[in-house]
């Protein structure tokens, strides 16, 4: 039915709050019994065929909270990457906060809106020469608050080349029998290698520049 827009609903168009006409949602929750996930799905493919009007994703959560944020991805997730849905708004017993952060992370990872910085990092592994965890902590400690920014930081050659060209920045720090040196990516190209003991201090400065150029306002400096 009709739904009043409110403030626990995220628009996908951070530059849309209201739509002059009529919103329809239904409830996608976990009541029902026979197959939740998928009736939810399948009720708002119906709805996106049937009419024209702005759609919201209105979607009750699960108590415990991986299976929330696995629920709400499922759901949420499989519509928003068909183009199906124009606002998302996750209820269930959890703190608001926590709601808007799911939604926010849901539509971040369906590359529809940007609201956090994004890291991809591989796990570590033997080849590897450099403490993973302590490096990405790091640079996540100085550029957290930097929304929309893609910081790729790869521990070898094997996926650090191909991951950091996908990144806004990206960094290829050296695996075991590869030479002491760490190419960096900006935007897709190879703008230099580094070499030496200050590897990690020396991407931070290059991200430092890259950050005053892309963003161009004082209050979205890297970290100290």
């Amino acid at each position: 039915g009709a739904q009043v827009p409110s403030a626990d609903m995220v628009h996908i168009d951070p530059m849309r709050r209201a739509s002059p006409g009529l919103e329809l949602s239904i409830k996608a929750d976990t009541d029902d019994k026979r197959a939740p996930r998928t009736r939810g799905v399948a009720e708002y493919r119906r709805l996106a065929a049937d009419h024209g009007s702005p759609l919201i994703l209105d979607i009750t959560l699960p108590a415990d909270p991986t299976d929330a944020l696995l629920y709400g991805a499922a759901v949420a997730g499989s519509l928003l990457c068909d183009g199906i849905g124009d606002a998302v708004r996750f209820g269930g017993p959890h703190e608001p906060e926590r709601l808007l952060e799911m939604v926010l992370g849901v539509l971040q990872a369906c590359r529809l809106r940007a609201s956090r910085t994004e890291y991809i990092a591989c796990p570590g592994c033997g080849r590897t020469l450099f403490d993973l965890e302590t490096t990405t902590a790091a640079i996540k400690e100085r550029t957290a608050h930097l929304k929309g920014l893609k910081i790729a930081v790869m521990g070898c050659v094997v996926n650090g080349p191909g991951e950091s060209k996908h990144a806004h920045l990206g960094i290829s720090l050296p695996g075991t029998f590869e030479e002491p040196k760490a190419p960096v990516y900006v935007d897709g190209r190879l703008l230099t290698t580094l070499r030496g003991d200050n590897i990690v201090p020396e991407f931070l400065h290059i991200l430092e520049e890259y950050v005053e150029t892309r963003y161009g306002v004082s209050g979205h400096k890297v970290r100290a």
